[in-house]
């Protein structure tokens, strides 16, 4: 194993080395990319960085000596200056498999497997033989066909270089994820005597997707080399990436105590104080990075998606819209310093979709597109704003080539089914849905589909089997239970829909949408201690889940805890301003505890959100009754009850009101119905007092 003390060729940089001057270098810049090639070659990437910024003195824009700069800083574990400089080397020249390469490499440490292999398959496409590449392609393997193709490269890649032991390492991975064992078991055994040990293993197994043992790998290699940044720096990327923000905390406080200015490291302790929710201390992490290096690009990525945050979680509009203001400029910022940077690009377009403005967002993604042609997060990303703007016919193209560059990718096909749906184009969105389940059986999404299309269509049967089929092909998928709960509670099989719930929460104890179905579920069998249970766990997990907190509220409501009931429900209207339900039950509340003014303003809102709603019409109908406003009271009520026959309590109020104004007829219908009904009622006795005056 290397001594920490000596420059090494990292294994995520070998491959991208090789000396390729361009042809109009001349002069002092010439000999400077010349140079800087040779240090890279020799690891010694501090200079390497040293010389390659004296070509950017010259030329700002050269492609040669951005592509240096960032391998130099990625050979250093600096991935946010590593990112910059190959993001602007790729603008200037998209065909660099170097620069792919490289930019695929920093996807595949932060766990980003699509970018990851969006990239291996664009370097593969200009050199199908490109080791790196293949290594990336390895890890972000799909299915069966991904495994074969990957091998089939990497076997004429090792019997032209048979001294490479990367190569060998990959066959033995890909032939255990094809359950090959005695393959495995062989290439493991001849490659042994040369493989890679401390970092360069830890660093080879991250690019095999193998993260995990990269973990550990990287981890005892730290321990017993603790100074030694690179690994330090890597190893917190991959504890963030991977939702350890704690431990790349902990990383990088060493880093930053020994040079408080460290860009990397700031950004770094910024991201994982994001990542565990501390936004603050996250936000001036960023600041403080953006006033040392004000030209890196991603600095100001990073700062926008926390101001976004803060705009997420804050209740006041002026704050909130002040935090999306900061975003975008941060955002516009980023793009000016470096043109096509594609999460920033995206992250400003959905930030003017959420703003109202998804024309201006059509107009971006376009532009990006039509210079990233292959890149699918840009084609889906314009699909999801066309749709936005009502341009469904276009959206469906776009959403066609992202399963035209991508065939085998199961989301293009799910997006492209969900863009047929939204043209009413069933047969064509069910084959897409289909496609998406076969190439990847554990994707619930187009599952869900396909289950909802069913019950449409009036066949529970088949969605039930459905269902039951993947679950024999993907047996412990947390997420394929939940959806086999609903489909049995909307089957009225209580007992079945409960334990499939509690079966997918055992999977998934964080599976925010299988506790609140089972809060909803409770709460219809009147069991409201255990709704209360999976409300709370639902808004712990996700404090804005709308349904989930109605659920809780109409729970804590039935318990006679009307101040947590409120609480809940002015949580859910805060988190989606216009949901009728929240702003209705938060009406029956008020009105319930005399707030008669409070109770008509949400119950009017209710009622202008969703107007011939018969659950809101009763209560906005029950308030005006209230209120002493018996002609509003009797049109709305009237319209429930007949909506809503079975309801004792839509029956009660409609026939108050109807004897109110003197239809007496129609009062002891009403009140008969609601007296006679087997349901639970609390104003049954009130209804009997009601009937027997009439009579």
């Amino acid at each position: 194993m290397r001594s920490v003390s000596t420059a090494h060729r990292t294994f995520l940089l070998s491959g991208l080395l090789a000396a390729a001057i361009g042809c109009s270098a001349t002069g002092e810049k010439s000999q400077l990319l010349a140079r800087t090639d040779t240090l890279l070659q020799q690891a010694k990437y501090p200079e390497a960085v040293s010389a390659s910024r004296r070509i950017l003195q010259m030329d700002h824009d050269d492609a040669g000596a951005n592509r240096q700069l960032g391998l130099a800083h990625l050979g250093l574990g600096q991935l946010t200056q590593a990112y910059h400089y190959l993001l602007r080397a790729q603008a200037s020249n998209q065909n660099d498999v170097r620069v792919r390469v490289g930019l695929g490499t920093i996807y595949s440490i932060e766990a980003e497997s699509d970018q990851a292999r969006e990239q291996a398959d664009r370097a593969l496409q200009m050199d199908s033989a490109n080791l790196p590449a293949l290594l990336l392609l390895s890890g972000t393997v799909r299915d069966v066909d991904d495994v074969d193709r990957a091998i089939e490269g990497l076997e004429a890649v090792q019997a032209r270089a048979a001294s490479d032991v990367r190569p060998k390492l990959a066959l033995a991975v890909l032939s255990l994820r094809k359950r090959d064992t005695a393959t495995a078991a062989k290439l493991f055994r001849d490659a042994a005597p040369v493989a890679p040990e401390g970092l360069e293993s830890g660093e080879l197994l991250l690019l095999l997707g193998e993260r995990a043992q990269a973990s550990r790998v990287l981890q005892g290699f730290l321990d017993k080399n603790p100074n030694d940044s690179p690994t330090r720096r890597l190893l917190a990327e991959v504890f963030l990436a991977d939702g350890s923000a704690d431990q790349a905390l902990k990383l990088a406080s060493p880093l930053l105590a020994k040079d408080s200015t460290d860009v990397d490291a700031l950004v770094l302790r910024g991201r994982a104080h994001l990542a565990g929710n501390d936004t603050d201390d996250g936000i001036r992490d960023l600041q403080r990075a953006v006033r040392l290096a004000p030209d890196l690009a991603p600095i100001h990525y990073f700062l926008a998606v926390a101001y976004v945050r803060r705009a997420n979680t804050t209740g006041a509009r002026a704050s909130r819209d002040s935090a999306l203001a900061q975003a975008k400029s941060e955002l516009d910022e980023a793009t000016k310093i470096a043109r096509d940077y594609p999460e920033a690009v995206f992250q400003l377009a959905e930030l003017k979709v959420q703003l109202g403005n998804p024309r201006a967002a059509i107009a971006d993604i376009e532009h990006f597109v039509n210079t990233n042609p292959q890149s699918i997060r840009g084609q889906e990303l314009l699909g999801s704003a066309l749709v936005a703007s009502g341009r469904n016919a276009e959206a469906t193209e776009a959403f066609r080539r992202v399963t035209g560059i991508a065939p085998r990718n199961a989301e293009g096909h799910y997006r492209l089914g969900l863009s047929f749906l939204s043209e009413r184009r069933n047969v064509d969105a069910r084959r897409e849905f289909e496609t998406a389940v076969s190439l990847s059986p554990a994707y619930a999404e187009p599952v869900t589909q396909l289950v909802i299309m069913d019950l449409f269509t009036n066949h529970p049967d088949s969605a039930l089997a459905r269902i039951r089929r993947q679950l024999a092909l993907v047996p412990r998928s947390a997420p394929l239970y939940d959806l086999l709960g609903w489909v049995h509670a909307v089957r009225n099989e209580a007992d079945s829909a409960e334990t499939s719930l509690l079966d997918a929460i055992r999977l998934d104890p964080g599976l925010v949408d299988a506790h609140m179905r089972l809060a909803e579920l409770y709460n219809a069998l009147g069991k409201f201690d255990k709704a209360i249970v999976h409300g709370e766990q639902a808004e712990r997990l996700d404090p804005k889940n709308v349904r989930a907190l109605m659920a809780l509220g109409a729970a804590y409501e039935q318990n006679g805890d009307l101040a947590n009931a409120r609480r809940a429900d002015e949580a859910a209207l805060a988190a989606d301003p216009r949901s009728a339900g929240a702003a209705n039950n938060l009406a029956y509340l008020l009105s319930e505890k005399g707030d008669q003014v409070g109770a008509y303003e949400f119950a009017a809102k209710a009622e202008e959100l969703a107007p011939g709603d018969p659950h809101i019409a009763d209560t906005f109908g029950w308030i005006l009754y209230k209120r002493g406003e018996y002609d509003r009271a009797l049109k709305l009520l009237k319209d429930a009850a007949a909506k809503l026959p079975e309801s004792p309590n839509v029956q009660y109020h409609f026939g108050m009101a109807a004897g109110k104004l003197g239809d007496v007829e129609g009062a002891r219908a009403a009140l008969t119905k609601a007296v006679n009904s087997s349901s639970s009622f609390a104003d049954r006795d009130e209804a009997r007092k009601a009937l027997i005056q009439l009579k």
